[in-house]
């Protein structure tokens, strides 16, 4: 009974707190819009100040794509870094955001096994170049996402011959990568005979 019911927890918890998230950010957002709405129109209409903030966010995002928002951006910047203290949180706040936004804009063309950190191990990389040239030897560029955040990681350059590849999509290596190899593609699963038609050793990436 008691592993029955653990098993039902953390099976509907996900779930659960998946719903909670988005109400909870639902409810913050509309409520951040629906005070500007409020003043013009005297009502409370739900869900209208939630469309609102995400057109102001989209206009803002347009905005910056322009020279005059980089350039402002850049000035907004410069000013938050003469403020003492400030600076330091802003910077926190800056290098978290920056990092998820920025791994969407990486190309990687596959996923591959890679002889890391010693010839023993094994960990997951993704291409990010095939075509770099050091000193007349062609080699290939691989980074190596570290668990559990896959937006830092190492770049290493290995010859094409020492690297396996993998038949997996990039969006499911990482997913293997955050969740600490606990989630693993089922091709490279072990059966239920206990068979493993693609045996894998890797190093907890």
């Amino acid at each position: 009974m008691k592993k029955i019911f653990i098993s039902g927890l953390f099976s509907l918890l996900p779930i659960g707190l998946t719903i909670i998230l988005i109400q909870v950010v639902f409810q913050w957002v509309d409520a951040l819009g629906s005070q500007l709405v409020k003043q013009f129109t005297d009502q409370e209409i739900p869900g209208l100040g939630f469309l609102l903030t995400l057109g102001v966010i989209f206009f803002a995002g347009l905005f910056m794509q322009v020279f005059l928002g980089k350039k402002l951006l850049s000035l907004l910047d410069a000013i938050i870094e003469r403020i003492p203290l400030i600076n330091h949180l802003y910077h926190g706040i800056k290098g978290v955001t920056d990092s998820f936004s920025q791994v969407p804009d990486r190309e990687f063309s596959m996923v591959v096994l890679v002889k890391y950190p010693t010839p023993e191990f094994e960990s997951i990389g993704l291409i990010t170049n095939e075509s770099v040239l050091i000193e007349g030897n062609k080699k290939v560029a691989v980074f190596i996402p570290t668990t559990p955040n896959p937006t830092n990681g190492f770049l290493v350059l290995v010859n094409l011959e020492d690297l396996t590849p993998l038949d997996i999509p990039v969006d499911e290596a990482l997913k293997s990568v955050i969740s600490m190899g606990s989630v693993w593609p089922k091709k490279y699963q072990i059966d239920s005979n206990g068979i493993n038609s693609n045996p894998i050793v890797t190093n907890g990436m």
